[in-house]
């Protein structure tokens, strides 16, 4: 009987980053909205013609039905980073 292979790297480390999904809706309204981090309250992203729908952290990471641009959150936390990466969904307003 062989015994399982081990990879193991002193190089990698556990990913610890906590995913939100944030749901956008494009607006014809022209307009820059700063995004604040909900946790920390830092300044994360400037959005433009866009609208904020809802904000989740549920979302499976490798569907690519839910696909966003990553941003991570530089603010601080009580003394730790963050750790905190949105990612944006821009939705199409459907029209009627």
């Amino acid at each position: 009987m062989e015994a399982p292979e081990v990879t193991s790297d002193a190089n990698l480390e556990d990913d610890r980053r906590y995913r939100c999904m944030v749901l956008l809706n494009r607006t014809d309204r022209p307009g820059v909205f700063t995004w604040h981090c909900p946790r920390c309250t830092m300044p994360v992203v400037e959005l433009t013609n866009a609208e904020f729908v809802a904000i989740t952290d549920t979302m499976d990471m490798d569907s690519g039905k839910q696909s966003g641009i990553g941003v991570r959150c530089d603010g601080r936390y009580q003394g730790k980073g963050c750790r905190i990466w949105f990612y944006f969904s821009l939705n199409e307003a459907k029209k009627s």
